[in-house]
């Protein structure tokens, strides 16, 4: 039901004002909330979604933090890709691998070899 209920009333505002109404959010409907800010490029938004997060105590594991990460660094918004990174109580290669794309895209390079160099393990696609 909050995959159909958030697809049903996207309009950014919207869709940001439903958490207000949900008791207990679930990772899959912030994941789809995140698409949805992703798709849009809707950023103010997205940051939205990830501080009604942190203010209604929801940890959001890997996977959503990996998601607020691709949606920064694909939005542009480095610094706030940088910041969940750093804040990430465990990190996977997706997290790493996301950040070190983010940052090559946009011509950082020194950014991410210093990230690529302090990686803890990589694979073929590292």
């Amino acid at each position: 039901m909050e995959y159909g209920l958030s697809l049903l009333i996207w309009e950014e505002a919207e869709a940001v004002q439903l958490l207000s109404h949900i008791v207990r959010p679930s990772t899959s409907l912030y994941s789809t909330l995140l698409q949805h800010c992703l798709q849009h490029r809707a950023l103010d938004q997205a940051k939205l979604v990830h501080s009604h997060t942190r203010v209604s105590g929801f940890e959001p594991g890997l996977f959503l933090c990996n998601r607020f990460i691709n949606l920064y660094a694909k939005c542009g918004s480095f610094l706030d890709a940088q910041t969940v990174f750093e804040e990430m109580p465990e990190r996977d290669l997706c997290s790493w691998n996301t950040m070190i794309s983010g940052y090559a895209k946009v011509g950082k390079i020194g950014e991410a070899r210093k990230l690529f160099d302090e990686m803890p393990q990589r694979d073929n696609f590292s």
